[in-house]
């Protein structure tokens, strides 16, 4: 500007000194030309004293700017490597240590020997939600140091974007070099944080479940224990056999329930197996270990799976066994009680077949064969008690699945027949006696008239 207004005063002055210097003498115009050259040199030194005063406010708000810009910069590097110290202390959960020496650590779940798993489980338990807090916890302190983050990430960038030079500063390469490692740690930070949340929580999971199938096994063993010591206590009475027999199948039915509760348990230890895996894989690839051996936690159940295996193994043969000195025990009964009823019925059978063959027109023979049939309907109600523990020990028998039984058909047929000729013979009887009480009435009507 000031140049240019240098430009237009020479301009204005030599047409104004042109024009006089035409009507001057020459003596006048040498003057005029002295005074002409002493305003120019007085000009140029002007307009050159202006110009250095331009300069030098230029150069003043060079230097300022110069000095916001650095100012900036030192403030944008200090902000960066401030959260970058940040991220490298509070940016990982776990202990910072390489694969070999965390596994030199030996098993993060070391435990006493205790005969109560569910405690060494309660205690798992308790150590691994204790992690999963401290993980949430840690994941929550990321995420509300994000905005902060994001906020001065994007103020360097502008920084940088609006004060481009050509090459690049040393600080301004290093602010930038700095900013891309702060994204990627950041976003490193994050996605650690999420998938050994994720793990550890799928770990966790599938150990409560474990634990809730083993705790309903664990609850319908030990009553069927019980069950089996209450008649074992009671194998040698004989008064109540079939009532024991009945109640061992039952027993066994309800063992066949509890074994699909161990497929059920099976079935859990391999969910809880297969997280305890990836949580070992997940927790192997960090730099930052989670002092928690996953091995730990599949031996301990697959022992208790084993135990519990054996248990129920072992009941389930100690039931069979049972079951079997039961089962011989009623069929020497049945065996009894059918050849006892068998010598009885052919008895009484024989008799009345001897009395039938004889004439009764005598009423004091009447009166004999009534006070003998009833006497034969005492007897039948005698062994009716009889006849149905034979058949009650019978169908105990027919409903079992081993082979204490010589032969069913046998057994079934015998227990029939036995059945048959009971009723016939108490029918009979009944029959008999109507008769006999008829007949009996009209002697005594005949012997009156």
């Amino acid at each position: 500007m000031g140049n240019a207004l240098g430009c237009l005063r020479v301009a204005r002055v030599a047409g104004e000194e042109e024009q006089s210097r035409r009507s001057l003498t020459p003596r006048k115009r040498m003057t005029c030309n002295c005074c002409k050259k002493i305003r120019g040199r007085w000009f140029h030194s002007r307009v050159a004293a202006e110009e250095s005063s331009d300069f030098n406010v230029d150069r003043r708000e060079e230097n300022t700017q110069q000095e916001t810009t650095e100012g900036h910069l030192q403030k944008h590097k200090k902000t960066v490597g401030d959260l970058l110290k940040w991220l490298a202390v509070e940016g990982h959960y776990g202990v910072h240590i390489t694969e070999d020496e965390f596994y030199a650590l030996g098993d993060g779940f070391q435990m006493e020997e205790e005969d109560d798993a569910m405690g060494s489980f309660a205690e798992m338990g308790e150590r691994l939600n204790d992690h999963q807090q401290g993980l949430k916890e840690h994941r929550q302190k990321l995420s509300q140091k994000e905005q902060e983050l994001v906020l001065a990430i994007e103020a360097a960038q502008t920084f940088l974007e609006q004060n481009v030079q050509d090459p690049l500063r040393d600080e301004e390469v290093a602010l930038q070099e700095n900013l891309n490692v702060l994204m990627e740690e950041y976003e490193s930070a994050l996605s650690s944080a999420d998938s050994q949340l994720n793990v550890i929580e799928d770990l966790h999971l599938e150990l409560q479940k474990f634990r809730k199938d083993h705790d309903e096994f664990e609850t319908l063993m030990i009553h069927s224990e019980k069950e089996l010591r209450k008649i074992k206590a009671e194998e040698f009475d004989s008064s109540s056999l079939t009532f024991k027999l009945n109640k061992q199948k039952f027993l066994f039915n309800n063992l066949q329930f509890l074994k699909g509760d161990l497929r059920y348990l099976r079935r859990s230890w391999k969910s809880l197996f297969d997280a305890a895996f990836l949580f070992e894989i997940r927790n192997a690839i960090e730099s930052y270990k989670i002092p928690i051996d996953p091995d730990a936690i599949s031996q301990r159940v697959e022992e208790t799976v084993e135990s519990a295996d054996a248990r129920f193994n072992a009941l389930r043969s100690e039931c069979i066994g049972l079951g079997i000195r039961l089962s011989t025990k009623v069929f020497e009964q049945w065996q009894e009680k059918a050849d006892e009823l068998r010598l009885w019925l052919e008895r009484v059978e024989r008799e009345r077949r001897m009395v039938q063959l004889e004439a009764i027109p005598n009423p004091e023979i009447l009166q004999q064969e009534l006070e003998n049939i009833m006497v034969l309907q005492g007897e039948i109600s005698e062994h009716e008690d009889g006849v149905e523990k034979l058949q009650e020990a019978a169908k105990c028998l027919l409903n079992l699945s081993n082979d204490v039984v010589p032969n069913i058909v046998q057994l079934r047929k015998t227990t029939a027949t036995i059945e048959q000729r009971f009723q016939r013979l108490r029918q009979e009887t009944s029959e008999q006696k109507r008769t006999l009480e008829r007949t009996n009435v009209q002697v005594e009507d005949l012997e009156d008239s």
